[in-house]
């Protein structure tokens, strides 16, 4: 889950807050926040959350491994 706002104080709305859901259960519960100081992943408010993951995966600038049974 991706938030945008100021969450170091300096008065910009230019930050990134990805909050993880360490084991993806069936409701989210976030387990860790990572703050991105001044960096808008969401290009002023203008792209959805499905649309920064999109860019990340096809820019190879995330990683993700689907190699693993998440039933066990």
């Amino acid at each position: 889950q991706f938030s945008f706002g100021d969450f170091d104080g300096d008065g910009d709305a230019t930050d990134t807050m990805i909050s993880v859901d360490h084991n993806g259960g069936v409701f989210f519960q976030a387990t860790q926040d990572i703050v991105l100081t001044d960096v808008d992943l969401s290009l002023g408010g203008t792209l959805t959350t499905t649309q920064i993951l999109d860019s990340l995966i096809s820019d190879n600038n995330i990683a993700t491994d689907w190699s693993f049974d998440i039933f066990l």
